[in-house]
């Protein structure tokens, strides 16, 4: 483990924090002003991904939080801070969070939306809690103070922003890709949920949506004819059904009741775009698990290496490509890399896509990074964006957190959509200087990972670049998955 005594300067933020409260009042927002199709009203969106907070790597400071209200849980890592930011190939350690709540200000100081693409908690929670001697209640309660440290120590520093966040597949009292539609976590996170959503919400459906499957719709405050919706792909993930995962709660959904669960969200999700068309407003999704390859599983051997179950990733791709009009961007996390999919419709035509944001935490070799985006207000296209990330995990004499580089400088594109991606994409396979720097943001200039794309393996990470396709270990390349 890299240790070092420049954590001092993290005193002053970890302060700011003591005796927060659990709910920030925000002042009134006042409407958009009223512009011409034609006229860009640049704002920001920081998007942030896999925080994965750990607490379980010092017994003494679980021991204290345990004692103490999540209030005070701020001066207790203040007051047990130990040096350095953590490992390499371990979630994140309080520390590494700290020095983000610092570097964020400095970056950006009042980003219009704060995209938060899930995974709040550290792996193996509940099993590391259970080994802490933690009842499931107790854990379960522990849990929810660690979700809302984070949401009020995040909101403090953007009291006027949007926040929109989902859950990811570690988010859940029962494990990993076990949170449970109707079930009482959903019902907990109902409060979180609405304090960080604000003033975006709709008055009357979001509790129902939420409490049902994890999913809701939001609105921007600049521009009411700008949607999101928060999906909860966990239900869509092949992972979620399968019984490798233990369930701390008791028994797995049958596959009957997932199925019903999956339908009922992609209906609600055609709902909530033919009422935007109707309506002739622009969405972004947003989401945790992405569709697509799954590569390390592919570079595995997996037989079937994609995220989403095949019975739910088809009709998802059907409903992207009939709201094409109405779908604006998408965003997502999960992989802990920086990379992105491209959506083809029948013709073979790029018709949407998803980007994905890097981990903060630094498990899988990455090091940890965010994005800052660019966008229209008017239009909501995404117009650009900048990597920053942090070494001073693998470098204890690197402290701060640094642009990484920018997409359009970087990538010789003009704005984030389906065409310009997929033209990088097809760039990417004839540039090799293009694809060598491509690599290296990936896991944000850490290649001490196992999964990183080199110049052996790069087939792979090129077919990934497509979402509705999948690798063949068979046939040693690309196959575009089968329709309906």
């Amino acid at each position: 483990m890299n240790h070092h005594n420049q954590c001092l300067p993290l005193i002053a933020v970890l302060l700011l924090f003591i005796g927060m409260t659990a709910c920030i009042d925000r002042p009134a927002e006042p409407s958009g002003p009223e512009v011409s199709a034609s006229t860009t009203i640049p704002d920001t969106v920081l998007s942030i991904s896999d925080l994965h907070l750990d607490v379980f790597y010092s017994s003494t400071l679980v021991d204290s939080l345990r004692k103490a209200p999540y209030r005070e849980w701020a001066g207790i890592f203040h007051r047990l801070q130990q040096s350095g930011f953590g490992q390499e190939g371990e979630d994140t350690h309080y520390n590494l969070f700290a020095s983000l709540l610092q570097d964020l200000p400095q970056k950006v100081q009042n980003p219009h939306f704060v995209i938060l693409s899930g995974d709040f908690l550290a792996h193996h929670f509940l099993g590391n809690a259970e080994a802490a001697g933690m009842s499931l209640h107790e854990s379960q309660d522990f849990l929810a103070n660690i979700i809302r440290l984070i949401a009020d120590q995040l909101q403090a520093l953007y009291p006027n922003s949007v926040f929109v966040p989902v859950l990811g597949n570690n988010d859940s009292y029962c494990g990993d890709y076990k949170v449970t539609p109707n079930g009482r976590f959903l019902s907990d996170m109902v409060p979180i949920w609405k304090q960080l959503l604000g003033k975006s919400l709709p008055p009357t459906t979001f509790s129902s949506d939420f409490k049902k499957g994890g999913y809701f719709t939001a609105f921007s405050t600049a521009n009411h004819q700008h949607r999101i919706l928060g999906l909860n792909s966990n239900l869509f993930s092949k992972s979620y059904m399968e019984s490798n995962h233990r369930n701390y709660c008791g028994s797995n959904l049958s596959w009957s009741e997932i199925q019903h669960h999956a339908q009922e969200h992609l209906d609600w999700l055609s709902q909530e775009l033919r009422d935007a068309r109707r309506d002739t407003a622009q969405v972004w999704l947003v989401y945790h698990i992405p569709p697509g390859i799954n590569v390390p599983g592919a570079l595995g051997g997996s037989s079937s290496p994609t995220f989403w179950h095949q019975s739910f990733s088809a009709p998802f791709v059907d409903t992207l490509n009939a709201y094409r009009d109405v779908i604006s961007a998408q965003l997502a996390g999960h992989t802990h890399m920086d990379h992105f999919m491209i959506f083809n419709d029948d013709s073979g035509q790029a018709s949407s896509f998803v980007h994905i944001t890097p981990a903060v935490s630094p498990i899988f070799k990455n090091n940890p990074a965010y994005f800052l985006y660019t966008y229209d207000a008017q239009s909501t296209q995404l117009l650009d964006y900048t990597a920053y990330y942090f070494q001073g995990v693998v470098d204890a004499t690197q402290t701060q957190w640094k642009e990484e580089y920018r997409f359009q400088a970087t990538y010789a594109q003009n704005g984030i959509n389906a065409q310009s991606l997929d033209q990088l994409r097809q760039d990417l396979e004839q540039n090799t200087t293009l694809r060598r720097g491509f690599r290296l943001n990936y896991s944000a200039q850490n290649t001490s990972g196992a999964y990183v794309p080199t110049s052996n393996n790069w087939s792979y990470f090129a077919c990934a670049l497509t979402a509705d396709s999948t690798y063949s270990t068979s046939g040693g390349g690309c196959i575009e998955l089968p329709q309906r």
